[in-house]
């Protein structure tokens, strides 16, 4: 049985055949990947070392990937295409592209710890003169610098929430001080229980 029916894309109508039970059968799925090896192929022609370490050099120094990619002419498909190849004797797997992005991100952060603080001590634009000759504090230029705060305080405790997080540390060890903390109780409460028993022995 055959019938017409609005395509799912909203191209148009197209006919779509129907089982005997009156079920749409629908359209194959396509099994092709995202990244496909002619798109990876292309890709790794447009690789120029020169502009990779232009960019990470951004990243290092506080910026952000999006801003970093169109000011040194690198697409945003083509930087993740890199990131994610693994072709035998490719251009980025061969300079450890990867491992140097992540690099790069984790010097970011500590860059953003400096970046608090000058933006924190800096004053500038904070009073400006109104049409009346008189100073006013400039309640919008502080609310910015406080978002800027803020947002580089949220990432940091993200990206690295071992360093930057704001968790309550207990003492024992680093990783587990919870479960130290609970043996030695454990521990304790046996040794009195045990101390108990021998003295009602």
């Amino acid at each position: 049985m055959t019938t017409t029916a609005l395509c799912p894309d909203g191209l148009g109508m197209a006919k779509i055949r129907r089982k005997r039970t009156g079920r749409p059968q629908g359209r194959p799925k396509t099994t092709g990947a995202a990244h496909t090896p002619r798109k990876m192929e292309l890709a790794a022609a447009r690789y120029d070392s020169g502009k990779v370490t232009a960019v990470l050099e951004d990243i290092r120094c506080g910026m952000s990937l999006l801003r970093s990619l169109p000011k040194q002419g690198v697409s945003v498909t083509d930087w993740y295409l890199w990131l994610n190849d693994r072709s035998e004797g490719s251009a980025p797997v061969t300079d450890d592209f990867a491992l140097k992005y992540s690099r790069a991100c984790q010097e970011r952060v500590e860059n953003w710890a400096e970046q608090i603080v000058d933006i924190s001590d800096s004053r500038e634009a904070d009073i400006i003169i109104d049409e009346r000759g008189r100073p006013v504090i400039a309640h919008d230029v502080i609310n910015r610098d406080r978002l800027r705060v803020d947002t580089r305080k949220w990432l940091m405790s993200r990206m690295n929430p071992r360093k930057w997080g704001d968790k309550v540390q207990v003492g024992g060890d680093e990783d587990n001080p919870l479960k130290i903390a609970l043996q030695q109780a454990a521990g304790s409460l046996e040794d009195k229980l045990a101390k108990l028993e021998k003295d009602s022995g």
